[in-house]
């Protein structure tokens, strides 16, 4: 169970066994694929809390015929084109952030608020109480085609995952 979070220039990288001079950008991506779903799901008790109720999430993953074992994850969003969470996911993204005490401003990894009505999972818990990912709006219009998400879950752990609109 990895539950490292990587900073976002590591997979930015030309890999360091000199099998290949292009960088890791350019490179055949063999880790998770995340879509994003189209249609808008409407946040309820159901998103916010584990249950056995997972029509949202399994209607989401139906539209794109993933199934259990498969390395792809499925992007929902809420009526306000706003991210929720990836159907068996937390998810973060590479943000540029101004820190509100100083004024600086730098990249963080941020995940939805949980006002979003996004599972407040352990893994996503973890990482923010470490201060490793911040909570804020993530809004679909700034995600970009091809950028790199991290996907957490208890029993996965943190793994990277790119992003197809």
């Amino acid at each position: 169970l990895t539950t490292d979070v990587p900073d976002y220039h590591q997979f930015q990288k030309a890999p360091t066994d000199h099998t290949s001079t292009l960088p890791g950008y350019l490179q055949t991506w063999t880790g998770w694929i995340l879509y994003l779903d189209h249609e808008q799901s409407q946040p309820s008790t159901f998103t916010s809390f584990k249950t056995t109720k997972r029509d949202v999430y399994n209607m989401a993953r139906s539209r794109l015929n993933i199934v259990p074992g498969d390395r792809r994850e499925v992007l929902l969003q809420d009526n306000n084109n706003n991210v929720l969470e990836g159907s068996i996911t937390s998810v973060a993204f590479w943000r540029q952030q101004k820190d509100p005490l100083s004024g600086d401003v730098s990249f963080r990894w941020v995940t939805p608020n949980l006002a979003s009505g996004c599972m407040d999972g352990v893994i996503r818990k973890w990482v923010i109480d470490k201060n490793h990912i911040i909570e804020c709006v993530v809004s679909v219009k700034d995600l970009q085609d091809g950028e790199y998400v991290l996907l957490m879950n208890g029993l996965m752990g943190i793994k990277v995952a790119k992003l197809i609109l």
